[in-house]
């Protein structure tokens, strides 16, 4: 949805810091600690962001989506300071839904074309089996082809 990392108003690690949070953080750098949510040092992989994972959280609780009254229609909006910002949010994620669904329907074509081949296949291997069934008896009996 654009780069809402990069603004303040989704990213709280680039507000500024305000008197009580400059306070903390010196506490905190006298215990040896930089904050209340530093990772154990025995994780592995990659390290959480406590910054991404903030601005993740913003931004869904600033996306909404519902239903209109039974129908088919879903109503997105996107709470910002910034309108072109919502808009462009909203824009984002209606266009990552349907490309989302194009790909699982897509997905889902491809998953019955190649049943539909398989089972095609093995229908094609039963006639195949059924008319030398056939033959073999004309032949065992003396049917002449007509």
């Amino acid at each position: 949805m654009g780069n809402l990392y990069a603004s303040p108003e989704f990213n709280a690690t680039l507000r500024p810091r305000s008197t009580f949070q400059s306070a903390a953080a010196w506490a905190r750098s006298l215990l040896g600690r930089t904050s209340d949510l530093d990772p154990p040092t025995e994780i592995y992989g990659p390290m959480p962001d406590p910054g991404r994972n903030a601005t993740i959280l913003a931004v869904r609780d600033a996306l909404h989506a519902e239903p209109l009254h039974s129908s088919h229609v879903i109503q997105v909006t996107f709470t910002a300071e910034d309108p072109l910002v919502a808009a462009a949010a909203v824009n984002n994620a209606m266009d990552i839904y349907v490309k989302d669904q194009f790909n699982a329907k897509g997905a889902a074509v491809r998953r019955a074309a190649q049943w539909l081949g398989e089972r095609a296949a093995a229908l094609r291997a039963e006639v195949r089996k059924e008319e030398d069934r056939i033959a073999v008896y004309r032949a065992e009996h003396n049917f002449a082809r007509a």
